[in-house]
């Protein structure tokens, strides 16, 4: 129906699987991998993590950088996003774009299912400008 595109289910339980996936996803893609651990722990007193992925040429040309979770509760759907395109991904060798995916930018918000972070920030309304 969709072409090459496999029958998964993207879509996850709770902030843990949605990691879990992502972080297994990005290794199959021999992606390099990075974690941030956030400050404060995630429900069950577990430690919780931004993880960024990035896939392409070390010299890339352009980048192109995609966010979940930066309100929380919508890390559910963006984490399906990062997880479908970590799946369907072909790496092309003569390809001048990399990919940076950001996985769980508000993890607080994300595993306790809150808009806000940390801090009861809503990091995509307050912000300074410069």
């Amino acid at each position: 129906m969709f072409g090459r595109h496999k029958k998964n289910n993207f879509f996850s339980y709770d902030y843990f699987e949605a990691r879990k996936k992502f972080l297994r996803l990005a290794k199959n893609n021999d992606c390099f991998i990075s974690h941030f651990l956030c400050p404060k722990l995630g429900p069950m007193y577990k430690k919780i993590y931004t993880d960024v992925a990035y896939i392409g040429p070390q010299n890339a040309k352009k980048l192109i950088i995609l966010i979940s979770g930066t309100h929380g509760v919508e890390g559910f759907a963006g984490s399906a996003i990062q997880c479908q395109f970590l799946e369907n991904f072909e790496n092309q060798e003569s390809s001048k774009t990399g990919v940076l995916l950001i996985h769980a930018l508000n993890p607080y918000g994300f595993s306790w299912v809150r808009r806000v972070n940390e801090d009861n920030i809503d990091l995509n309304r307050n912000f300074l400008q410069n």
